[in-house]
Order: structure tokens, then sequence, then C-alpha cells
């Protein structure tokens, strides 16, 4: 018998969502990218909880967030998994985001309210490597520590927030426009028997 098992794989799930905003959410969204601060490569809403003012995108966010951490990853419902901030990116010609990951969270997610021409989010895995690395014939997903993953308008991503990721330089003079949130949970955490219970 020959088998390949794919062992701690990490799950990164990937949603279409209609927004459907009204004239006070536009306004709202379009206030936020008026008053951004500079950030490494783009710039960042300095309102930092752009969900509490979207409540109907916040709730389809929400549906894709818990069914990834409930159905996907099978955590238990005595944590209650939430949004905590969210804030809106905006990266034009000849901008990036730099690498990054999101502390204090637990799942990131990334929604494109606007995209540009071959866009895309790349994961950056480079500690899972080995350290000797052997010239590769051809990537895959057993021999690979970057991956840029196409992204378009409307698409939703969630990946653990310990995951580092970036954006490549935008080089056409469309703007990228995307809303970024953190998640934490409430709850009991853990369990008595194996000495971890939390409650937060």
């Amino acid at each position: 018998m020959s088998e390949v098992i794919s062992l701690f794989p990490i799950a990164i799930s990937v949603h279409d969502i209609e927004p459907n905003f009204n004239d006070e959410d536009k306004l709202f969204i379009n206030k936020c990218l008026n008053d951004q601060y500079e950030n490494t490569g783009n710039t960042t809403s300095n309102e930092t909880y752009v969900l509490d003012k979207l409540i109907d995108l916040q709730e389809k966010l929400m549906d894709k967030v818990r069914y990834h951490f409930y159905d996907t990853l099978k955590h238990v419902k005595e944590s209650e998994i939430y949004i905590t901030q969210s804030w809106l990116n905006l990266t034009k010609k000849d901008q990036f985001h730099h690498t990054h990951k999101h502390p204090n969270s637990i799942l990131a997610g990334v929604f494109y309210l606007q995209t540009v021409d071959d866009d895309c989010i790349s994961f950056d895995n480079t500690l899972r490597v080995d350290q000797v690395r052997p010239s590769i014939d051809s990537f895959n997903s057993y021999n690979s520590s970057l991956y840029n993953l196409p992204v378009h308008k409307n698409m939703l991503v969630i990946f653990p927030s310990s995951l580092m990721h970036n954006v490549p330089v935008v080089k056409t003079n469309q703007v990228r426009i995307s809303l970024a949130f953190n998640t934490f949970v409430k709850g009991v955490l853990g369990k008595d028997d194996q000495l971890s219970r939390v409650n937060l």
C-alpha cells in the first residue's frame, strides 16, 4: 500500500457575498475611505469598528465565520466567536499591503469591496518549510511556503490570524478596497479535565 497523508492542513475558506449596501452605508464607507492613516505600503481607516455600522454585512460575514469555526474546524459552541475590530484598507497604484499577521485574534477575515486586475492575497508559511531545501521540480501544497489566492469583488476570505499574509503591489491605476476584521471568543474555552478551561 502507498499513500500520501495530508497532515495538519491549514483551513482557508472563501465565500461570495452580496453586501446590499443602502445609501447610508455607502456614505459611511466613503467617510471611512476619506479618513485614513498611512500604513506600511498603503492606508487604513481611522475607524476600526466599521462593521458595527454595517450591520447587514456584519451578519452575513458572521454566518460564514460561524460556519468556518463550528462546521469546518469543529469547535464546540460553548465558545462563541465574534468580530472584535474591523477596518478598511485602501491600496492605490504602486502601493501594497505589507506581510503581517493579526495578534489577539483567532480567525481573520478579508472582504473585498473592490479589486484590481489579477488581484490576490499572498499567504506566507515560510516557517513551516524545512531548513534544508532541495531544488523543486514543480510546486505543490507539500513543498510550497507561499501561495497566491486569486480574489475578486464581494469575496470573503477567512483564515487563521497567525498565518502571515500580504498583498502585492498594485501596478495599474485601479484601487483595491478591502474590509478586514479580527475575531475572538467568549464563553468557555478549554476543558476542566485537560487543565485548560478559561471562562471569558
